[in-house]
């Protein structure tokens, strides 16, 4: 099954007890806006600093899910 029939298959099997839409309707939505250029561009300098800012919580966040999985 390719991702166009996976999320075909979830809108047919949506219900009004689900809380959510279903990820084939939340795909269609997104897929017909427009296309739109970004607010905010970061240059490579600055995505390079703020990656190295979360570094560390990244490795802690990894550590806390490999641990929870054991």
């Amino acid at each position: 099954m390719n991702v166009d029939e996976v999320l075909e298959k979830s809108v047919a099997d949506a219900s009004l007890w689900h809380d959510h839409p279903p990820a084939g309707l939340r795909a269609r939505i997104a897929r017909s806006w427009p296309h739109t250029d970004p607010s905010v561009v970061l240059s490579e300098a600055d995505s390079a600093k703020i990656d190295a800012e979360l570094h560390r919580f990244y490795a802690r966040a990894g550590r806390d899910i490999a641990w929870s999985a054991a």
